[in-house]
């Protein structure tokens, strides 16, 4: 395995890990809203989702940079970052965070304030039991990249020792 081969594998590891986080970040937003029924747009609060994208690298690009292809659709509010260190709110190039098309719950509640002139409330479109189990399966991923960042640094001291 050349330097070259090593390092790529960290820099791979290392995305898995930026994607994961944040898509633990969203989790994160969507469990703390679960019950809000009115966002600054006026409307119950709708999940956001992490869409994931693998693609190859183009050209093969200089050692220690990873290529992904840009996500750019118009209209279903992607929103397409770098990869490498972002806060909460940013994604990493090749990921996109988007809304949830989901129709919102409505709950028969005519003392709410948000309540419509039927008695019913919208709220968010959000499962908790979903997200716990995407908050599970995100943290297994991670794990899981760490684990492959540790192999590839006892294979260099190893390697190292012959």
């Amino acid at each position: 395995m050349s330097g070259i081969g090593l390092f790529k594998t960290l820099e791979i590891s290392a995305a898995g890990l930026s994607v994961q986080r944040m898509r633990l970040d969203v989790i994160a937003e969507n469990l703390a809203n679960v019950e809000t029924t009115k966002t600054a747009k006026g409307e119950p609060y709708r999940k956001k989702r992490v869409v994931i994208k693998a693609v190859k690298d183009r050209a093969r690009p200089a050692a220690g940079q990873m290529e992904f292809s840009r996500i750019m659709e118009s209209n279903t509010g992607y929103i397409p970052l770098r990869l490498g260190r972002h806060s909460a709110s940013e994604i990493p190039e090749g990921s996109v965070k988007t809304d949830d098309k989901t129709p919102f719950t409505l709950r028969y509640e005519p003392g709410h304030p948000d309540a419509d002139k039927n008695g019913f409330v919208k709220y968010p479109n959000v499962n908790v039991i979903d997200e716990m189990v995407d908050m599970v399966t995100a943290s297994r991923a991670y794990e899981a990249n760490v684990t492959a960042i540790q192999t590839a640094k006892d294979m260099f001291l190893k390697a190292i020792e012959i």
